[in-house]
């Protein structure tokens, strides 16, 4: 065997672990920017679709990852299953407090808004529950099940 392909064979055998051992360390020394995450709670006034909030002080939020089927456009129909996203929404946190975290790469301003205005941030309730990552587990349920498929994949 090849003396050299022997040496670049040790060496990638060890750079996975390597790679995890730093993403570990980086992760448990590198704390939160107290600039992205919001410590205090937030009231939801309102819920405007499946993917937007207004908080009690007026100000539009929109959550990042998620894109709900359109129920409030002025110059679409409401979309299929726009009414159901928007339900659930509302029960989750419609009347509730909030905790908002801030995403300063999801914008192309420097004010981490969109092109509409709102505010981008991903939604946290007083329980802990990821809003942004429930909504999408939701609808990826609610799609499978009306395919016909019968498991669900995490």
């Amino acid at each position: 065997m090849n003396p050299r392909l022997k040496f670049r064979r040790l060496n990638w055998k060890w750079s996975l672990p390597g790679l995890i051992l730093v993403a570990l360390l980086a992760a448990f020394f590198n704390p939160p920017d107290p600039g992205v995450t919001s410590g205090e709670f937030e009231f939801v006034q309102r819920v405007v679709d499946g993917d937007t909030l207004v908080l009690g002080t007026g100000e539009r939020v929109r959550l990042i990852g998620v894109n709900t089927p359109e129920t409030v456009h002025p110059q679409k129909a409401i979309e299929a299953f726009g009414k159901e996203a928007s339900a659930f929404t509302k029960r989750m946190v419609e009347g509730k407090l909030v905790r908002l975290e801030f995403d300063p790469l999801s914008s192309r301003r420097s004010d981490g808004k969109d092109r509409y205005s709102r505010t981008l941030a991903y939604v946290f309730l007083q329980d802990g529950t990821h809003l942004n990552a429930e909504t999408c587990k939701t609808a990826r349920i609610s799609t499978q099940r009306l395919s016909g498929k019968a498991t669900v994949s995490p």
